[in-house]
């Protein structure tokens, strides 16, 4: 059911063209979690039926049978992790496989043939590698040698979760107990944790993401080793860490991963040797109650707002010193993403809503609500009629209608006509709002 991906034409295309062939990795995890995720359904929908059918009369009983049985369908289809990417391993080398490729249709791109790395296009894009051991690391890059062990290529990988296999029949190979650790909700290293740590010193910070979005139980020995080697962080590249860090944040619940991250080390911690602002982990698990509620009360009452960027949600509440947000290599966007919700200040009526509303971006007035909105709940449901009006006109409008040249009086106006349509008791019209840009000029 959860390897439902894995028959797609194309995809079984190109594992044939390249047999033997296995996607690894992700894909194939999440897919296990899956097929748990929906194990678990199964069992509690079977106690919830039998706790139902307890009491009842025979034709109560068909009838519970039935709609228990319909919300049993329809829970197992859900997919609570998703595959995203789907990477391929191989024995066969670059060269070859970059000609059994093209041979079966794909356009190919020599993405990283010193690593063994070719990239596949069809309707989707796959990465494929050559079965392969590190055979010389400095903490950041590897010297490789192709092979045809599949063990091999497995014990070489960062994760044990990270290392399951799947071919073209759906049949799963595990050489590093991937599949128990992640029943058992453990991230742990393949092997010797400090070897898989300095081979790449990035693992550390994977280690935090992974466990944030899959792990409970902690691995001592991986953890120990994590902390030992914080310091070759500081050989990363500032973008690659806090790619790492993003992704974490974007995990369901993160704080116990950013809880063991704060805790320090000789009287430094993760974040000073990184040199990245330092979580708030009050502030972080205060507005983790709130985006709960708040999702629940939007679908509730039909208001259409959703939590989307919730790792700019987060990385929001870390403590910023020396302006840290510019040094980690942050895009433009989301710099302004989180100056913006800086600047915002508490949001205590509807007038500051609305205002907000239309000043900002969705994202960025539901993420202000989450932080700094007071009685959201009865102020969202006066702004029920304000959510399908957009802001009814623009420069172009104001240009138009006033016969004004493009000048940096048209910014002032809008402004203004932004805080006079948002302190109206219900919308006002285009004409309207236009007819009040008269007077300002």
């Amino acid at each position: 059911m959860s390897f439902d991906w894995l028959r797609n034409k194309e995809l079984q295309c190109l594992l044939n063209a390249l047999h033997p062939a296995r996607v690894v990795g992700g894909a194939v995890r999440n897919s296990i979690l899956n097929i748990m995720h929906a194990k678990t359904l199964n069992d509690n929908h079977e106690k919830n039926l039998h706790s139902q059918l307890y009491n009842c009369d025979l034709l109560d009983e068909q009838n519970a049978i039935c709609t228990e049985e319909q919300k049993l369908s329809d829970s197992i289809k859900i997919s609570k992790y998703q595959i995203d990417e789907v990477d391929i391993a191989t024995p066969h080398t670059p060269e070859i496989v970059m000609k059994l490729a093209k041979k079966a249709g794909f356009t190919v791109i020599p993405t990283g043939l010193q690593h063994g790395t070719v990239t596949c296009v069809g309707k989707q894009v796959y990465e494929v590698t050559t079965l392969r051991i590190d055979v010389k690391t400095d903490g950041r890059h590897a010297v490789v040698k192709f092979l045809d062990s599949w063990k091999l290529d497995a014990e070489r990988r960062d994760l044990t979760i990270n290392a399951l296999y799947v071919d073209a029949e759906g049949k799963i190979y595990d050489y590093t107990n991937g599949q128990s650790d992640l029943k058992n909700q453990i991230i742990r290293f393949i092997g010797n944790p400090s070897k898989r740590i300095q081979e790449d010193y990035l693992r550390i910070l994977r280690y935090f993401r992974f466990f944030a979005h899959y792990g409970k139980q902690v691995d001592a020995k991986s953890l120990q080793a994590c902390r030992a080697h914080y310091n070759g962080l500081q050989n990363i590249a500032k973008e690659r860490c806090t790619h790492e860090l993003l992704k974490l944040l974007k995990a369901d619940n993160p704080i116990f991963a950013l809880q063991m991250m704060n805790e320090p080390v000789n009287e430094q911690n993760l974040w000073s040797i990184c040199d990245f602002p330092q979580p708030n982990l009050n502030k972080m698990t205060q507005i983790q109650n709130i985006t709960s509620k708040f999702t629940a009360f939007c679908e509730k009452n039909n208001i259409p707002l959703k939590i989307n960027l919730i790792h700019l949600l987060r990385l929001s509440t870390f403590i910023e010193t020396f302006n840290q947000f510019s040094k980690m290599r942050l895009s433009n966007s989301q710099i302004r993403h989180l100056h913006t919700l800086k600047s915002i200040g508490t949001l205590k009526n509807l007038n500051e809503y609305l205002l907000s509303y239309y000043m900002h971006t969705a994202d960025i007035f539901t993420h202000a609500i989450i932080l700094n909105g007071e009685n959201y709940e009865q102020i969202l449901l006066k702004m029920i009629p304000w959510f399908d009006k957009p802001f009814p006109i623009n420069g172009h409008d104001i240009i138009q209608h006033l016969n004004l040249q493009q000048n940096s009086q048209i910014g002032f106006i809008l402004s203004k006509a932004k805080i006079y349509f948002c302190k109206q008791s219900v919308p006002i019209s285009k004409f309207e709002l236009l007819h009040y840009c008269e007077t300002l000029i």
